[in-house]
């Protein structure tokens, strides 16, 4: 190979690399991302991200879903890790709340207030059949968490986080009040 091959390979690679990064953040821009191709559309997407922040409201001490706009990251969870079952799980999930909204005088979630938000995820809940994770709510709930706590605001700001630990240390005491560890 000489000289001008070699560079050609180069670029192409880093070409590809450059394009696949740009991707790959595209779950952390914070305005909207075109969701071709991904599970969810732009009105679930919102509905999505409306339940994580009811579920994961701020509060004084730590922020919530909605400062970690996840709606984004957890469209690309959905799309890329979960499989069609499971994908077919959240979509009955986020029916679900559309329903339970509308018995509760709104066809958007986000538009009721928060009181009541929270009432349409109880009555969800309240839906379950002797075990809790049958809750129609729960593929949801379980795909907001995951987003969340995989966010840099969930690692950083609400739980803690240490980049490079230096040394691993097997039993360690948590103080009142003190995150866990990321």
């Amino acid at each position: 190979m000489n000289r001008r091959e070699a560079l050609q390979t180069a670029g192409v690679v880093l070409g590809s690399v450059a394009l696949g990064s740009t991707v790959a953040l595209t779950a952390c821009a914070r305005e909207p991302v075109p969701t071709d191709g991904w599970v969810l559309n732009g009105e679930d997407q919102a509905l999505a991200e409306a339940v994580a922040d009811t579920l994961l409201p701020a509060t004084p001490d730590s922020p919530g879903a909605a400062d970690a706009a996840i709606g984004t990251a957890m469209n690309l969870l959905l799309s890329e890790c979960y499989s069609d079952d499971d994908q077919r799980r959240v979509l009955e999930s986020l029916a679900a709340v559309r329903r339970q909204a509308r018995q509760h005088g709104s066809d958007r979630l986000a538009q009721l207030p928060r009181a009541r938000r929270e009432e349409v995820l109880r009555d969800l809940d309240a839906q379950a059949t002797g075990d809790p994770s049958s809750s129609p709510l729960e593929p949801l709930r379980g795909l907001a968490l995951h987003a969340f706590f995989s966010s840099e605001t969930g690692m950083t700001r609400v739980l803690r986080y240490v980049a490079v630990p230096g040394r691993w240390i097997g039993c360690t005491r948590l103080e009142p009040g003190q995150p866990a560890w990321a």
